[in-house]
């Protein structure tokens, strides 16, 4: 059994997959997949950013970054956690959206478990 605790800002971490154009000579996408550090929010907080009518999805779910794993440069070492890294990423055009589901999704499965 677990033991729950209480926590006033508890963090959670999901999986994330996304594509984007490779170079490859068949033109398949590159797939990589990363595990993202979320800030959990409150049931209020959480519904409040599921109502909310946004134009720049970018602004909304990279305030609920907070780490990560299996990220890495072009030297294949692994990329520290910065706000700056982390702008940087979401300046691949696929990532907001593949971030937004898993968090999303996470946020779901956990609604249905309770």
């Amino acid at each position: 059994m677990t033991i729950f605790t209480v926590a006033e800002r508890p963090t959670f971490t999901a999986p994330v997959e996304f594509s984007i154009p490779g170079n490859a000579d068949d033109g398949a996408p590159e797939i990589h997949k990363v595990v993202i550090e979320f800030t959990r929010l409150k049931r209020s907080e959480l519904l409040a950013f599921v109502q909310k009518e946004t134009q720049n999805i970018v602004d909304d779910v990279k305030p609920l970054v907070v780490g990560w794993r299996n990220i890495l440069d072009d030297q294949g070492q692994p990329v520290p956690f910065t706000f700056e890294n982390r702008d940087r990423l979401f300046e691949i055009t696929q990532v907001p959206n593949a971030v937004l589901s898993a968090f999303l999704s996470h946020c779901r499965e956990a609604v249905r478990k309770n």
